[in-house]
């Protein structure tokens, strides 16, 4: 399994005393905690669905290999610019594109 990934993407983060989580999904009340009352939500996009989560699982090993000009993931990611131009709820989005405007105090 050392072509897509050995131990795996988490291998590396586990148990690390800087705490940092390589995959996490978003709900919207944590961005906007994280943002804190500083900032004001102006927009939110939530992208991709069905495709951009497996164009993500399959373009790994190619990433691993270091195969960047590959035909075939080059297909893969033309699928997955295509997804993610598309536009979905929070339930079913896998990535968001935020945009939030500092308060003045």
């Amino acid at each position: 399994a050392r072509l897509v990934g050995g131990r795996g993407r988490e291998a590396g983060y586990q148990n690390q005393k800087h705490g940092i989580v390589w995959h996490h999904h978003f709900r919207l009340e944590e961005l906007r905690n994280l943002l804190g009352s500083g900032f004001k939500i102006e927009q939110v996009r939530w992208r991709g669905c069905l495709l951009a989560p497996i164009c993500n699982w399959l373009q790994f090993p190619f990433f691993r290999l270091k195969a960047y000009d590959h035909p075939i993931l080059k297909i893969i990611n033309a699928a997955e610019r295509w997804e993610m131009a598309k536009s979905f709820n929070e339930t079913f989005g896998y990535n968001v594109i935020l945009v939030a405007k500092k308060i003045a105090q």
